[in-house]
């Protein structure tokens, strides 16, 4: 299926512009990064999370002043969609009893407005640093087998630019991440994996047919191979991305426990096919413009 025929895009003379809107993006997502930090969840720093579901709304600030009659005033309160449900979490050493402490305070000062509904979780402080350590383990192990992978099957130069795409998606979505004030929690590393192996996909795609046109127009230039490739499988990709409107679905519709993952899935997928036609795609032109490989050079 093509929904796309005769697509002639200059995409090799927009790599200034692609280049310049990734770098402003990196920069920036560093700088939120820096000066807000990575919020994690109780998976990885370990605590008590308390999800609640009032009957009525309740502001944010009547709901604080609550938990601050049991010395929990600085608790992190997050609402989702609406008004009446919150995500109360507090680190680890708080009291085992925390969760029923929280109901019977609410009851106590909400007494026309009950929780219809809560649910608690709870990791232990020496769990929550060994899952940390094995979420960043996963990922660098993740990314050295991928640039493995790509460098057997295509070229080393395939295999490095892809990895700098998948850094350039991971570090906006972190950015984005900490840019609406979500923590970081095991449904979000699900995400960042997800949206690796999706660009990496796209990436094998896009790259598979250069390396086909490469064989068959040896003699045309470099950039051109390239962005004839990118054209071909234009249609495939919008096909392909056509996923993030799932994922917006479940982001603006789904069930509270899925917001965050949908809306890491939404931008990662948006940013993945970005990457495999502007990023990848462009450096390994430049690469072999620079530095011609030795089938082009004879």
């Amino acid at each position: 299926m093509r929904l796309l025929t005769n697509v002639n895009i200059s995409f090799i003379g927009l790599r200034r512009y692609s280049y310049t809107i990734s770098g402003i993006l990196m920069i920036l997502s560093l700088i939120i990064i820096s000066v807000k930090g990575i919020k994690f969840g109780v998976d990885f720093t370990g605590g008590t999370q308390l999800q609640v579901k009032f009957t009525y709304p309740v502001k944010t600030e009547a709901l604080r002043s609550a938990l601050s009659k049991i010395g929990q005033a600085d608790a992190s309160i997050q609402s989702f969609g609406g008004s009446n449900e919150f995500l109360i979490r507090v680190e680890a050493g708080s009291s085992e009893d925390f969760a029923k402490q929280v109901l019977v305070i609410l009851d106590e000062n909400f007494p026309d407005n009950p929780v219809v509904g809560y649910n608690e979780e709870t990791v232990g402080p020496r769990i929550g640093r060994e899952l940390r350590g094995k979420a960043i383990l996963a990922v660098i192990v993740g990314l050295i087998l991928i640039l493995i992978y790509i460098t057997i099957r295509f070229d080393f130069r395939y295999g490095v630019a892809s990895i700098f795409a998948l850094f350039h998606n991971v570090l906006i979505c972190l950015g984005i991440l900490v840019l609406f004030s979500r923590e970081f929690t095991m449904p979000i590393l699900a995400a960042l994996l997800t949206i690796i192996g999706y660009a990496v996909n796209d990436t094998i795609v896009v790259s598979d047919r250069i390396r086909e046109d490469v064989r068959k127009m040896h003699k045309e230039r470099y950039r051109d191979v390239v962005n004839q490739a990118i054209n071909k499988t234009l249609s495939r990709t919008i096909i392909t991305s056509s996923v993030i409107l799932v994922a917006i679905c479940l982001w603006l519709l789904g069930a509270p426990a899925i917001q965050d993952f949908a809306m890491m899935l939404t931008f990662g997928i948006l940013l993945g096919t970005y990457a495999s036609i502007f990023i990848v795609a462009q450096l390994v032109a430049q690469w072999e413009e620079l530095m011609p490989s030795r089938r082009r050079r004879a």
